[in-house]
């Protein structure tokens, strides 16, 4: 494997975050995320359309 894309499908119930605190968020999830800290293989999570 040379590389793994992820493309999520996030609802929020109320409003939606700011783009801002949406960056925020995916930073805490990455840093926490099992499968990044568990493999050398660059993940990428980009939205979905």
């Amino acid at each position: 494997m040379t590389e793994v894309l992820l493309q999520p499908r996030v609802r929020f119930s109320g409003n939606a975050p700011t783009l801002e605190q949406l960056s925020q968020l995916h930073e805490r999830a990455h840093r926490g995320c099992f499968i990044a800290n568990s493999v050398k293989t660059p993940i990428r999570v980009l939205p979905r359309d």
